[in-house]
């Protein structure tokens, strides 16, 4: 039987503490099957300003967003590696 491969997505603030702190958690949430989903912290704090909610990526108000966004990127890509 062969095994669906996992859906990656980015999520901003997921338990709404930007509101005391002014700045947002990103989370890498996994969804293993259509009903089993993880969260992974990035470890990674933005302003709400800074993020693109339709992109799920930092936009370019941040002065490192490159470097982040990357940051992200290669996060999704050591998982998918690891799952083949």
């Amino acid at each position: 039987m062969i095994t669906p491969k996992a859906r990656y997505r980015l999520v901003y603030d997921r338990k709404n503490k930007a509101d005391t702190t002014g700045k947002g958690l990103i989370e890498l949430q996994v969804y293993i099957d259509a009903v089993t989903r993880r969260y992974i912290s990035t470890k990674k704090w933005v302003p709400k300003s800074e993020w693109d909610a339709r992109q799920k990526q930092v936009n370019s108000k941040n002065e490192n967003y490159i470097a982040l966004n990357n940051h992200f990127k290669k996060m999704i890509d050591e998982i998918e590696a690891f799952e083949l």
